[in-house]
């Protein structure tokens, strides 16, 4: 995905940087976002292989959720009219509600299954379609990260733009 993205005309072009003042920054918000979605997908996997119970991924999953949702709020509440931030916080909101509804398919149907001596398809289907969208989410996640670093000032720079202009006011 990164790279589709560093390649794309889009990324080449001249795009003038926005100014994020509010907290949390929508640089480390989508940062943490992108690594709170990578690290549910290692407690997936791990639950999925039978390291632990479903009580960890379901604690990541509430993390996720929160964390998406806060970050899309924020892609839409102080970017309404950059309109490839609110394709990200779309794509977020979507992906995130259809894999919490996958998540809890493949959780009825496997408990349903463990009756029978083989999988059912149903479970097979909603649990590789399950994980396979987790991968969407992470891809989401991570372009948005991209995106928001290429068209956000960095807090820190700012933070001494504001200083800067208040100390040649005072001045």
């Amino acid at each position: 995905m990164a790279i589709a993205v560093f390649t794309g005309n889009w990324w080449q072009g001249d795009i003038p940087l926005l100014e994020d003042s509010r907290s949390p920054g929508l640089r480390s918000l989508t940062v943490w976002t992108a690594v709170a979605v990578f690290l549910q997908l290692i407690l997936g996997a791990a639950l999925r292989h039978k390291a632990f119970g479903i009580v960890p991924h379901l604690v990541g999953a509430a993390i996720v959720t929160g964390l998406v949702f806060m970050t899309a709020s924020a892609l839409k509440g102080r970017f309404p009219s950059v309109h490839p931030l609110q394709t990200c916080a779309r794509a977020l909101h979507i992906l995130l509600g259809l894999q919490l509804l996958l998540g809890a398919g493949a959780w009825w149907s496997r408990r349903y299954s463990a009756q029978f001596p083989q999988p059912l398809p149903a479970m097979v289907t909603l649990t590789v379609v399950h994980t396979v969208t987790g991968a969407l989410v992470l891809a989401a996640a991570v372009v948005t990260t991209l995106l928001v670093y290429r068209m956000i000032r960095a807090e820190a720079s700012t933070m001494l733009a504001t200083s800067s202009a208040k100390a040649e006011r005072a001045a």
